[in-house]
């Protein structure tokens, strides 16, 4: 069974130490059975690929996350904006949320600065079945609170889960808030999308 680690008592706030208590957790483990739906996807996605969507805006990345999570793949969503919200608005509710914030209250929450608990349970994820899709929404809050170049090893990382689980991970990112060589090695380490007509469309594009 796995637990999370919720802060009690922190010194910040005057306490003489910090504390946390163990609280069963069903971070990572939530099961979405497959969906049946007739007709096609409406954005194509080869399992194995890291796609890279550059955006100003997260609406894609959540639309192809709603259309993978209708046509049978289990969504895993890392995410800088209140879960409940996002499930509402593109109709989310089976997909699991990790929640980038520091207020740990929520069984979703995880916090931004610790990169290697969100690479393990993004890495169970992936291997507790078939399917996995992956949305990183969260990737200039990432590098805000670490690095470039440790948020880029960690996509590099999680590139390779990807790749032998024949998984996808979706990273979005806005080209504005990098610097240009930032984003040309972010290129490198992923895959342009096969929907970029759809993208088009969506975003007003011609």
């Amino acid at each position: 069974r796995r637990y999370a680690a919720v802060e009690t008592t922190c010194i910040s706030d005057g306490a003489p130490c910090c504390t946390h208590v163990l609280k069963p957790s069903s971070v990572g483990l939530i099961e979405v059975e497959p969906v049946s739906i007739p007709e096609k996807p409406r954005f194509r996605l080869d399992g194995g690929l890291t796609y890279l969507v550059k955006e100003e805006t997260t609406k894609l990345s959540y639309e192809v996350a709603a259309d993978a999570a209708r046509h049978g793949w289990r969504v895993l969503c890392i995410t800088r904006e209140y879960p409940e919200d996002v499930k509402q608005r593109f109709k989310l509710d089976g997909a699991a949320f990790f929640w980038l914030t520091m207020d740990e209250s929520t069984e979703y929450a995880m916090p931004p600065t610790d990169l290697a608990r969100i690479y393990t349970y993004s890495k169970t994820f992936l291997t507790e079945g078939e399917k996995g899709f992956i949305l990183l929404s969260g990737t200039e809050y990432l590098i805000s609170q670490n690095s470039y170049g440790n948020v880029l090893k960690f996509i590099q990382l999680m590139n390779d889960k990807v790749a032998v689980n024949r998984s996808v991970l979706l990273v979005s990112v806005s080209p504005l808030a990098l610097e240009p060589k930032e984003l040309k090695m972010l290129e490198k380490e992923t895959h342009r999308p096969p929907f970029e007509r759809e993208m088009d469309d969506l975003l007003g594009g011609h």
